[in-house]
């Protein structure tokens, strides 16, 4: 019997001593993380090696030597002095990420638009990091006292953005760089409202105008640097300078309407992209509609809601008219073609050389079939291609950052390497089940816990990790705004993208595109 007992001991002691080991690699790997000034990620790995040894310790009551004892106290006490220091550098890394973020979205002279892994500030970091300040610092440090002016834009009044300006900031003597003041978004003019409000000949499509300023930037938009940077020499620029024009009274002698193509496969945020164009030229009224908004059943109607469109858009111009999935408009010339379908291309290639106020923006999956008439019109064709590994990366932490995640930036690397062939679109939508299943593990759980990095939120988890306070609580009465969704790893989302086909475009479209490209550049 004694024998059973001392060979069940050793047995005992070897599985703790091989933990113990375990949790030194995880303290390791985080040191060498801290080593090389990746804090955030050291510290995710801090908290790892922290609960494996609480674990540890937990085990270790009833069969440990002294020896063992002291090895796994030493590691408790060293990690215990490793973790608020590295959290202290990890805080000053988020407001540093925050910091530049908001300097590239208020820097209007040279804006940014590169976007890396690392200066992605995920749902992780605000809770973890920014839950640790006080509610003042929060809110001096993500609304900054800055006061902000709008310039007085065609007799309105001067709007002040920003009142709450510290005053401590008063009384130093601090050189402060003067920034040019924006120009107020167009929909929030006088001029434009009171031409919305009066009655006008095209008040049948008024509801296509976006009478709210835009809430899509350059940065949300991972990816595609070169694209964006073009956009916004060659869109967001012409409509700058039509705007200067007009407040000076130049009339143009060329009258002209710059119009681009976007096309490329399905979901790779071609919308987003002329959104956030039009974000970024304010000056500008951002019209979008649909093929069908312009198609009426009586010949005649749609040249007149042709003509419509394009007289608002100068009526309320600089404007920017986008139409998603042209090609139904825009389709080829035939010679069976009916009269009604050929006064609606007529109409439509006379008014987009009509008004030089007004650019047209077209996105297409099917550039092909798009009639050569309305391509020579098109003074620049972009193509919207499937983002790479590195950019993929980005969009998973952007995107699943928004749940309470501990993946670091290497394995979201790793997972980058899961998703080839998907656009933003088919990330978007695993992340979507992603979070209708954790609302379903959590509407199923039995078992909870409190968790200390999330403000003692309770959440749901295994029956071996369950906390002794709520066990016997069931699911209905835990309030809601204590109960959260758990921690999402990253064997969850390597598991969601291996076990379904994501995939939505073609590899045939994809064949299509490039051979159309190819011939769009030797012409």
């Amino acid at each position: 019997m004694s024998l059973c007992c001392s060979s069940g001991g050793r047995q005992k002691q070897q599985e703790l001593d091989e933990d113990f080991r375990q949790c030194l690699v995880l303290y390791n790997y985080a040191a060498k993380h801290e080593l090389n000034s990746r804090r955030r990620e050291a510290f995710i790995w801090y908290l790892r090696a922290n609960s494996e040894l609480e674990l540890l310790k937990v085990k270790a009551l009833l069969v440990c030597t002294r020896e063992f004892k002291e090895n796994l106290e030493k590691l408790m006490s060293t990690l215990k002095q490793r973790l608020p220091t590295c959290m202290g550098h990890c805080m000053d890394e988020v407001v540093d990420v925050l910091e530049r973020l908001r300097q590239i979205c208020k820097d209007g002279d040279s804006p940014s638009y590169e976007m890396r892994l690392f200066d992605v500030v995920t749902e992780f970091d605000r809770v973890m990091f920014l839950g640790r300040f006080s509610e003042s610092e929060c809110n001096s440090l993500l609304h900054k006292g800055e006061v902000e002016e709008y310039t007085d834009d065609e007799g309105d009044e001067v709007l002040q953005v920003g009142q709450n300006v510290l005053d401590d900031i008063a009384h130093q003597r601090i050189p402060v760089k003067k920034r040019r003041r924006p120009h107020r978004p167009r929909c929030q003019t006088k001029a434009f409202k009171d031409l919305m409000s009066a009655e006008q000949t095209w008040d049948s499509l008024k509801y296509l105008v976006h009478t709210e300023p835009l809430e899509v930037k350059w940065l949300d938009i991972v990816g595609y640097e070169d694209l964006k940077q073009n956009l916004q020499t060659k869109l967001a620029d012409f409509v700058q300078r039509n705007r200067e024009e007009r407040h000076l009274g130049i009339s143009g002698t060329r009258q002209k309407t710059l119009s681009v193509l976007l096309y490329g496969p399905v979901g790779t945020g071609k919308t987003q992209l002329a959104m956030a164009v039009a974000k970024e030229a304010s000056e500008c009224v951002f019209i979008q509609c649909k093929p069908s908004d312009l198609l009426a059943k009586y010949r005649g109607e749609s040249p007149k809601s042709i003509n419509l469109l394009f007289k608002m858009a100068s009526d309320l111009g600089p404007s920017i008219i986008f139409m998603d999935e042209c090609e139904s408009l825009l389709a080829r010339r035939s010679s069976e073609e009916v009269d009604g379908r050929s006064d609606i291309t007529s109409q439509f290639l006379q008014n987009l050389s009509a008004f030089r106020n007004v650019s047209f923006l077209g996105a297409t999956n099917l550039p092909w079939l798009i009639d050569r008439g309305y391509i020579r019109r098109f003074s620049v064709k972009y193509l919207v291609g499937l983002p790479t590994e590195s950019q993929r990366a980005v969009m998973l932490k952007q995107i699943f950052g928004e749940l309470f995640t501990v993946i670091t930036d290497e394995e979201f690397q790793d997972l980058a390497k899961l998703t080839d062939k998907l656009s933003g679109s088919d990330i978007a939508t695993a992340f979507d089940c992603l979070k209708s299943e954790l609302v379903e593990e959590g509407n199923k759980a039995r078992h909870f816990r409190y968790c200390p990095f999330r403000r003692n939120k309770v959440v749901p988890c295994s029956e071996e990790d369950a906390d002794e306070s709520v066990t016997k609580l069931r699911r209905r009465d835990i309030e809601p705004f204590v109960l959260r969704d758990r921690a999402t790893t990253f064997e969850d989302i390597k598991k969601l993208l291996k076990g379904r086909k994501w995939a939505t475009v073609d590899e045939k479209d994809l064949k299509l595109l490039k051979e159309y490209e190819s011939a769009t550049d030797k012409v």
